[in-house]
């Protein structure tokens, strides 16, 4: 009699055993069903809004599809692609009001930063735009755009203060390379700069006419202009390239016949010099 009871009860132990297998396997099944419908619903092309010009710049890209993208529908890195695109013209406009861009691509080359090429239609200047990607997702934008506006601005402004102090300063030539935010735009002031308000880092190439000096002539010099810059206490990094050349050929010739070059800059809050 035990042993039928025994039976019977791992008889209906397995039964439930099954029955537990059995239901456990279907609603795998339907969670696998819904886990690829919506793969295949994330992978498959959208309906999109989109101007023509939109759909030329995508299509630029992404070629082989220019059929589906003149329809409308775009997969899903395209449209991030697209959002990318519209996030950046809108911050282009309403940074320069009045100035007209094309986006020449956006390459994602870290996980972190998007960088692209954008050209100013009007002037043909070709500048980058930036996105950084944030923790909490958001994103902020950058260009150098702003330099178009300020390089001759400061040549004009270092070649006044320091002309006054040193001669045989042929030529002065500066950039700004660094992609910054939304304050630093063509309304920018050469004071905004020298005064530390707007960080922008410039660099600048000084060139010397040292015909008839010598190296340690050249040295000299390069000490007393790094004391007149350390004075002024401009803002970035200046290069002094000494040319055994006169001003005219300078301005007017192949450079050759360089005599020194030399960095000067500020590092941990004193200027340093540093010859080549």
């Amino acid at each position: 009699m035990k042993k039928e009871k025994t039976e019977f009860r791992d008889k209906k132990t397995a039964e439930k055993i099954i029955d537990v297998v059995r239901t456990s396997a279907i609603i795998i099944g339907v969670f696998a069903v819904l886990g690829i419908g919506l793969l295949l619903y994330l992978a498959w092309p959208k309906k999109t809004e989109m101007t023509q010009a939109e759909k030329k710049w995508l299509i630029k890209h992404y070629e082989e599809d220019e059929e589906r993208i003149n329809k409308g529908y775009l997969y899903g890195n395209q449209k991030g692609m697209l959002e990318k695109l519209r996030m950046g013209m809108t911050y282009l406009e309403e940074k320069y009001p009045g100035y007209e861009f094309y986006i020449h691509y956006i390459d994602d080359w870290a996980i972190t930063v998007y960088e692209c090429a954008v050209t100013e239609q009007k002037t043909g200047y070709t500048f980058d735009l930036m996105f950084y990607k944030n923790e909490d997702k958001s994103i902020d934008l950058a260009d150098d755009f702003y330099s178009y506006f300020m390089e001759d601005k400061y040549d004009a402004y270092l070649e006044d203060v320091m002309r006054e102090k040193i001669d045989r300063i042929a030529e002065i030539n500066t950039y700004m390379p660094f992609p910054l935010g939304k304050e630093y735009d063509a309304n920018m002031k050469v004071e905004d700069i020298v005064s530390g308000k707007l960080d922008v880092s410039p660099r600048g190439t000084f060139h010397i006419s040292a015909i008839g000096m010598t190296e340690e002539d050249c040295v000299e010099y390069v000490s007393k202009m790094s004391e007149i810059i350390e004075e002024i206490d401009l803002p970035g990094m200046y290069t002094i390239m000494c040319w055994n050349m006169t001003e005219e050929e300078l301005l007017t010739e192949e450079r050759n016949n360089l005599i020194l070059d030399c960095l000067i800059k500020k590092e941990e809050g004193k200027w340093k010099t540093k010859i080549y």
